[in-house]
């Protein structure tokens, strides 16, 4: 499948299934589509990434949760600019404000978590 066909694939997933409001990373059945079932079929290369990543953290005793951590608010964070450039895209700012407040209720509260008051990340610990 080349890369036009994978972003139709997504979108087509997307406009019937939904995306998952709460962007927790958890599928829950057939209701919404998560994002990384997404960024798999958008690009699938990730799955190797993943395993070598997998590889170095062990080789190095690396510390799982921090790279997660990471990860998830890189994650966040870029589907929101997505969302954010197809509503530039499609000429809907009118829906910013909705989608903002939706993402104030439910995905801002999920990152939140991850950083402790100060904005470092929970967990950290400098050598």
């Amino acid at each position: 499948m080349d890369p036009k066909e994978r972003v139709v694939k997504v979108f087509e997933a997307i406009a019937h299934r939904g995306i998952e409001t709460a962007m927790t990373f958890v599928h829950e059945g057939n209701t919404a589509f998560s994002l990384p079932e997404a960024q798999l079929i958008i690009e699938p290369r990730l799955k190797g990434l993943e395993a070598q990543l997998y590889k170095v953290i062990k080789a190095h005793d690396l510390d799982d949760g921090l790279i997660n951590t990471v990860r998830s608010a890189e994650a966040v964070s870029a589907f929101v600019v997505g969302i954010l450039a197809g509503l530039d895209l499609a000429k809907r700012p009118d829906i910013v404000k909705k989608f903002a407040a939706m993402y104030g209720r439910h995905a801002a509260p999920a990152v939140d978590h991850l950083f402790d008051e100060d904005g470092g990340m929970i967990g950290y610990r400098p050598n």
